[in-house]
């Protein structure tokens, strides 16, 4: 043995104390690493828990909404047939704005004969209603062809990118229809049309069928008065518009009659968490046993 260096010898005992020792770690590991687990197990049912709640009180506030909703299309409905003319509601005119059970409620009621039928206007008619939308120019020739073209039933485009080809040469999520409007958010997917231009749009037109001859400027959304003047012309008479711009304002003495009108009641509930629309197309009859026919509701 080289002078200055020794070894000690390791035993049994000292091998199986290493062992020990190791195993005791690995053991430590494996129980602060379970502990983790089961943190983060802990940490995930709570927030999956979370989640529910949060999915939960959600749906109950929808339907909180919802009903309030659905609530003030019948208090529409009563305030339209009142018996007492002091207390009708006109077939047009401003916002009410009501409470039903802590819910604000901004109730419009407008007449479907006092809107432009999008699926059997003319051209002309079409065009003069964006025209009073504020489009003009090129802008204003190219989302009229647009809207055309959307609704015929050929696919010959009035101008390159109007039918299905140009569509999905651009590579839009959807091509047209070629028949009618189902609805009026489909105006949204007309190429050209923007949000806004529809949201601008959505009182003066109807997707319900109509007959274009029996438009009532008197119950008329201010774009499709402006529309139907323009091609009148000037002298056309023009009622006085509501403040809110939505339509004439009509004294309820001469209002006209309900029997086969069909109205749109459109109702916005909102409360803390959240807010809903609710919106009706209803017929009245004129049948005592069922007076009133729900067309859609959505």
């Amino acid at each position: 043995m080289t002078p200055g260096r020794h070894r000690t010898r390791r035993g049994p005992d000292g091998a199986g104390a290493d062992r020990r020792a190791g195993e005791r770690g690995f053991a430590v590991a494996m129980a602060v690493a379970a502990c983790l687990v089961f943190s983060y197990l802990a940490l995930d049912v709570i927030a999956r828990g979370r989640a529910t709640l949060l999915t939960v009180e959600a749906e109950r506030v929808r339907a909180r909404l919802s009903a309030a909703a659905d609530a003030g299309v019948i208090l529409a409905l009563q305030g339209l047939g009142s018996d007492d003319l002091r207390q009708r509601w006109p077939l047009a005119g401003p916002a009410h704005h009501l409470m039903f059970g802590g819910t604000a409620l901004t109730v419009t009621v407008e007449d479907e004969r006092g809107k432009i039928a999008l699926n059997q206007a003319p051209e002309a008619e079409i065009k003069q209603l964006l025209a009073a939308a504020g489009l003009e120019g090129e802008t204003l020739d190219a989302v009229t062809d647009a809207v055309l073209d959307w609704r015929d039933s050929d696919d010959q485009p009035r101008r390159p990118g109007t039918e299905e080809k140009g569509y999905r040469a651009d590579r839009l999520p959807v091509v047209p229809r070629n028949g009618p409007f189902r609805t009026l958010d489909e105006l949204g997917d007309v190429r050209g049309m923007s949000a806004n231009l529809v949201e601008r749009l959505r009182p003066a037109l109807s997707v319900s069928f109509l007959d274009p001859g029996r438009f009532d400027p008197r119950t008329a959304a201010p774009l499709a008065r402006a529309a139907k003047s323009a091609l009148d012309g000037p002298g056309a008479e023009r009622p006085p518009a509501a403040l809110d711009g939505r339509g004439p304002a009509l004294d309820t003495e001469i209002a006209p009659d309900l029997d086969g009108r069909r109205l749109t009641i459109r109702v916005l509930a909102e409360a803390e968490g959240g807010r809903f629309i609710r919106t009706a197309l209803i017929e009245f009859t004129g049948l005592p046993d069922a007076p009133v026919r729900v067309i859609s509701s959505e």
